[in-house]
């Protein structure tokens, strides 16, 4: 990452953690941590916890540029990166937030988990339950 593009997520990161506290006002006066990962672990607290509502357009302009910019960052992990072990079949292990596919199912269950990765570009498609 340039210095550049790292200054600019800094930017982000601070206006994002001071829109999502202000939105709350439960969490408006909690104070903010200094280091970058405790501003991202902050952020998503935030985002996690906030019900559902209005935010202001510029507050998602920036959200989105800041986590399109945290996405690129993490990699992205694409079902043909995924190697096939049988008739169209793979497994994969990983975070689930790198992956580039259309749905993702996932119990609270750990007896049933179900993942559907699917790429309409290339036809490929594989189910792991």
């Amino acid at each position: 990452m340039t210095e550049l593009r790292k200054t600019e997520q800094e930017e982000r990161l601070d206006y994002l953690v001071e829109a999502f506290k202000a939105d709350s006002d439960q969490y408006k006066e909690l104070q903010t941590p200094h280091d970058a990962s405790g501003k991202r672990k902050l952020l998503r607290s935030l985002m996690n916890i906030r019900m559902p509502g209005e935010m202001p357009d510029h507050v998602l302009e920036v959200q989105d540029a800041y986590l399109t910019e945290r996405n690129a960052e993490k990699g992205v992990v694409r079902p043909e990166d995924i190697p096939e072990i049988r008739d169209r079949m793979s497994i994969w292990q990983g975070d689930i937030t790198t992956l580039a596919v259309d749905a993702i199912v996932n119990a609270a269950n750990s007896r049933t988990a179900f993942i559907l990765l699917q790429e309409s570009s290339s036809g490929r498609s594989a189910a792991v339950r």
